[in-house]
């Protein structure tokens, strides 16, 4: 990381308190999202450990006891993901402005000037392995902001889905999808159909046009596809003079990143007539406007998902929670992988957690006597 961010985050706690210390990293960060920090706190305040799951969900005794635990802890586990998910893509970022200016002092003497006064190319030997770091710590960290950013959207899609009774899995739920069902001609209830108009008109004015599809297209080529050709400008500048009164020639790598990346290399290169193959500015930029965007986006949402929730809490019927959210249990059979070398045992006396996993598992049924319950849930 360079000095400067570290330094920034080596200030000191300003509360002792322990439990705070995870707020104040995300705050540091800028990745504190104060309107889902809400929503959560008040799904984590009606865990009932009476009851078990959300304590007004017993208005709906088609969920039975175990998908209202489970639907219920997922969702308060998609609220608070959101962002620790943002806080890692903002250290994948840092990281990558780290390597990226390793990777411009590996490149900075590449540019010479001939003796007709033409500018040429050498890039520095290759020698060892060591040498290839600083672009691949950059590709690895560029990945992994995407891969959290857009994780964030999805755990934001996963918070949707359970704040507003959409039909559908909690536990394999994105973005895209809930804003599709809310979309759809399936949407019966008015508040449904009126938070579907709010959060795209919120997304919409989170960014420039179309940048939750592309920041999602690229993660997914990331993830599922064949990844797309690194392009790297390399920009000349000089502002000394040498000893002879020519310019000393100093070479700028500028990462740039893919238009389309929903589309193939050849299909990108197959239209740059139609527009160029990448987009006109340094990645960064690109990535800190996306961070921006979807933190604006993951507030404005949570503006309007926590009156929802109380809504609903105040008038249980207004929305009925859908069983569908966990459609079987358990919701995947044991693959029975058991490792490598399982050589270990796990048994341990004592267990310390956060004081906020006791409420979870407290809600649960998973504390003291009441695990042995799980077997008689319906």
């Amino acid at each position: 990381m360079r000095q400067e961010d570290l330094d920034r985050l080596s200030k000191p706690y300003a509360c002792s308190d322990p439990t705070t210390y995870d707020r104040a990293s995300a705050d540091a960060l800028g990745a504190g999202v104060a309107s889902i920090r809400e929503l959560a706190a008040d799904v984590l305040s009606d865990l009932d450990p009476d009851h078990f799951g959300i304590s007004w969900w017993r208005h709906f005794p088609q969920l039975g006891t175990k998908r209202r635990i489970l639907i219920a802890d997922q969702l308060y586990v998609c609220a608070v993901s959101i962002e620790q998910n943002l806080a890692e893509a903002q250290l994948h970022r840092l990281e990558a402005l780290d390597h990226r200016d390793h990777q411009a002092k590996q490149v900075a003497r590449s540019a010479v000037l001939g003796r007709e006064g033409t500018i040429a190319l050498r890039h520095p030997e290759r020698r060892c392995p060591a040498d290839d770091l600083p672009l691949r710590l950059v590709t690895l960290h560029t990945a992994g902001f995407f891969r959290a950013l857009v994780s964030a959207l999805d755990c934001l899609g996963g918070t949707i889905v359970g704040v507003a009774g959409i039909p559908s899995s909690i536990l394999k739920s994105d973005l895209s999808g809930a804003l599709g069902w809310l979309g759809s001609r399936k949407v019966r209830l008015p508040r449904q159909r009126s938070l579907g108009d709010s959060l795209k008109t919120l997304i919409k004015a989170a960014g420039p046009t179309g940048w939750l599809d592309w920041a999602t297209d690229y993660r997914n080529m990331l993830v599922h596809r064949g990844r797309r050709t690194h392009m790297l400008s390399i920009d000349v500048e000089s502002h000394v003079l040498d000893q002879r009164g020519l310019p000393v020639l100093r070479s700028v790598p500028v990462d740039q990143l893919p238009a389309e990346p929903a589309r193939s290399d050849i299909e990108a290169l197959v239209s740059w007539k139609g527009g160029q193959p990448v987009l006109l500015e340094d990645a960064d930029i690109t990535m800190s406007g996306l961070f921006d965007s979807a933190r604006e986006a993951l507030s404005g949402a949570g503006t309007l998902l926590t009156p929802l929730w109380r809504e609903r809490r105040a008038n249980p019927t207004l929305i009925t929670q859908p069983l569908e959210q966990w459609p079987v249990f358990p919701s995947k059979e044991v693959v029975g992988f058991k490792g490598y070398s399982p050589t270990r045992t796990f048994n341990p006396s004592e267990i310390r957690t956060n004081p906020l996993m006791v409420t979870r598992m407290k809600a649960a049924a998973l504390h003291s006597d009441n695990r042995s319950r799980w077997d008689t849930f319906d």
